[in-house]
């Protein structure tokens, strides 16, 4: 069985989840969509996880700028045509970012919760995103 949001269509929302545990969740990527519609899916898929987007081309060294979570999409997708985004418990964390990072000009990076601070995922990019999630979930209650 499926269970489907669809939250604003005019807005290019749609989000479907299967109920079992193992199941991916689709987002299908519009200009109408916000960075924030992205992060709330992937927050409730992941909620151990954090997902930021940053504006592209910082200079090496400085403080990269994030992108508003109310921004639209629209300006930042490199194709005119809606794409799913597969939010899935075996895809990597590098493999994530290197999805969105082809599909925006936004730099994605995911950010894993350890008790009451958000650690940025660089060293273990390699591990799943259900690893990542029960790490922070160790993480967080053990601290």
């Amino acid at each position: 069985m499926m269970n489907v949001h669809n939250l604003d269509p005019k807005a290019g929302y749609f989000c479907s989840m299967m109920d079992s545990i193992h199941s991916p969740e689709h987002i299908i990527i519009t200009a109408g969509l916000s960075f924030k519609n992205i992060q709330e899916a992937f927050c409730g898929r992941f909620p151990f996880l954090k997902l930021e987007f940053f504006l592209p081309g910082t200079v090496e060294g400085q403080k990269p700028e994030p992108v508003s979570p109310d921004r639209k999409l629209k300006s930042f997708l490199n194709t005119e045509e809606p794409f799913t985004l597969e939010l899935n418990e075996k895809m990597t964390v590098a493999e994530l970012q290197g999805v969105l990072a082809e599909k925006l000009s936004a730099e994605p990076q995911v950010y894993r919760k350890a008790g009451s601070v958000w650690v940025e995922i660089l060293l273990t990019d390699h591990w799943t995103l259900g690893l990542q999630n029960e790490e922070g979930r160790h993480l967080s209650s053990s601290l």
